[in-house]
């Protein structure tokens, strides 16, 4: 009985999928063998900068056409092997490079306030990116779209973990989370992102708001996600806090290196974004140096003190 069972199931799967005018399935469950010998007049692929070359290939086999969605100016995929270096490029960006006649832009956002984007735009989109009129405006009272909160001069020193080595900077997590208390309390229902680059910085985080809700300091129903940087990726919220983490004497910024993690981390922003930062140590870094100018010109900077003294 079980064995027929099995039989009709599959069969009845089979038979759905062939039928079905669209499938949707992850980029490895296109091998499924429900869809061995199906063949699609186009397959999409959506988040495809995101997608290894390998993993790409498989919905290619099954169809006509191809049509791949995504944002190469966001994080790639992640390739720890060293053998494995030649396929951090992805088919997008391959495609993009080999077909610029068969690439189309999306020049309108629908997601966030046009401040937050501003940095983004001019450095990544050469200018062309636009918010569309129902979001370029859309804020939240009393919080500024855009900030660069710069921690130097306030001791905030960052510690390498002995165990892995990722880096985690306790001043700077207490002071994000004040400022995080403080935006939950004028607008308690909104949803509310808070993310570093590094696992240590984003563990320490959660501990200190865990302390805090069990001290009744914060709403246990407040809506919070505490992730790193590349986990929150396709992600969005009312509002976002970014500890950058980095503070030392020697102008090292690690992760923070790669343009685009920070790009991602301040665009899943849709009404207000505030960078927590040491000026000091980030502006070594070309487009983290050029990323506090901007703000600077965009009157969009303030020092840590202004909430201290």
């Amino acid at each position: 009985m079980r064995k027929e069972a099995e039989e009709l199931e599959a069969y009845l799967s089979e038979k759905v999928i062939r039928e079905a005018d669209v499938v949707c399935a992850t980029l490895v469950g296109c091998d499924d063998r429900r869809l061995r010998g199906v063949k699609f007049d186009v397959a999409v692929v959506d988040e495809a900068a995101q997608a290894l070359p390998p993993a790409t290939l498989i919905p290619m086999r099954r169809a006509a056409r191809l049509v791949l969605c995504g944002d190469p100016c966001q994080l790639p995929p992640t390739v720890k092997s060293q053998g494995g270096r030649l396929l951090e490029k992805t088919m997008l960006e391959r495609l993009i490079d080999a077909h610029q006649e068969r690439t189309t832009m999306l020049e309108v956002q629908y997601r966030m306030h046009e401040a937050i984007m501003s940095a983004g735009n001019a450095h990544f989109y050469k200018g062309r990116l636009q918010a569309h009129e129902a979001v370029a405006h859309a804020t939240l009272d009393g919080l500024r779209p855009w900030l660069w909160v710069d921690t130097a001069g306030c001791g905030f020193e960052e510690r390498r973990s002995e165990e892995g080595g990722s880096v985690s900077n306790r001043d700077e997590a207490a002071f994000a989370l004040d400022r995080a208390a403080e935006w939950l309390q004028q607008h308690p229902a909104m949803t509310l992102g808070i993310v570093a680059p590094y696992a240590a910085q984003v563990e320490l985080l959660r501990d200190l708001w865990h302390q805090r809700v069990v001290a009744g300091e914060i709403p246990a129903q407040a809506k919070v996600t505490i992730h790193t940087v590349d986990g929150f990726q396709g992600q969005e919220r009312d509002g976002m806090i970014v500890s950058m983490t980095r503070s030392n004497d020697c102008g090292e910024v690690g992760f923070l290196q790669e343009s685009r993690r920070i790009h991602v981390a301040q665009t899943r922003a849709k009404h207000a974004c505030m960078l927590v930062g040491d000026s000091a140590t980030l502006s070594s870094d070309s487009y983290l140096g050029w990323l506090l100018e901007h703000a600077q010109e965009m009157e969009a900077y303030d020092s840590a003190w202004s909430w201290m003294c």
